[in-house]
């Protein structure tokens, strides 16, 4: 029996970190579920138009417990838990001899 960990409990292990914050959202709000103002200083969907992509904002005021949010009931992947997935998937493909890590 080697020592250490094995893939198979290294990358069980990864995928229960990757469920973190998986969880159920509250529900929103009254206030939280009012239109965004037209006169906005910042636009998110230009932005997102513009990009090509989904923005994601959440911010709360502690003093009050006001609440803002634009896309507020929608799930994003975090970039930092999809990196040990990457990783994962191209350690298996260097041991199976299909890639190397010294490729530039």
């Amino acid at each position: 029996m080697r020592g250490g960990a094995d893939r198979r409990h290294v990358l069980s292990g990864l995928a229960g970190l990757g469920l973190v914050g998986c969880g159920p959202t509250p529900a929103a709000s009254e206030v939280e579920k009012q239109a965004p103002a037209q006169n906005s200083v910042l636009d998110l969907s230009e932005l997102e138009r513009a990009n090509g992509g989904r923005i994601g904002f959440a911010a709360r005021n502690t003093a009050t417990g006001d609440r803002l949010h634009w896309r507020g009931d929608e799930r994003f992947v975090y970039c930092s838990t999809f990196k040990m997935y990457l990783a994962a998937a191209t350690l298996m493909r260097v041991q199976a001899g299909e890639e190397r890590l010294d490729r530039r």
